[in-house]
């Protein structure tokens, strides 16, 4: 299937994206996710750069997938969407619990972030500043 959900490089095409699309685009995103996360977190001595970055990175692809399905659902609901949109919100309910609560992923993330900004550079600084909501 031909799935315009999973085409990032550009701005969503919104008139091609119907409620069948949502649900695999979100489990492949979500199963890509999970498996990087893996690589990610076995690291023995993460960076910033190898760590933070990456997993912001994929925050971003799931948003960009998870967007448009909730903004179809807003301003364009269906039955159809909206059974599509109440499918996918426990996936996405299930992968945010597995990220809030794998200890060995917060903990090397707390570790670098706090590396990171204990001299590291403006950039992890900034980031870190701006994940508080203090930065620019």
């Amino acid at each position: 299937m031909n799935n315009p959900l999973l085409e990032l490089e550009s701005l969503p095409a919104f008139g091609r994206i119907e409620a069948s699309h949502a649900r695999p685009a979100l489990e492949k995103v979500l199963a890509d996710n999970r498996a990087k996360l893996a690589e990610l977190t076995a690291q023995p001595h993460p960076t910033f750069a190898s760590l933070v970055e990456p997993v912001e990175e994929l925050s971003y692809t799931l948003s960009r997938v998870w967007s448009p399905i909730g903004h179809l659902n807003a301003v364009a609901n269906s039955t159809e969407m909206r059974e599509a949109y109440n499918e996918c919100v426990p996936l996405l309910t299930a992968y945010s619990s597995e990220l809030g609560q794998n200890p060995r992923g917060a903990a090397r993330r707390r570790r670098t972030r706090s590396r990171a900004t204990q001299g590291c550079g403006q950039r992890a600084a900034r980031f870190s500043a701006g994940r508080r909501g203090f930065g620019p």
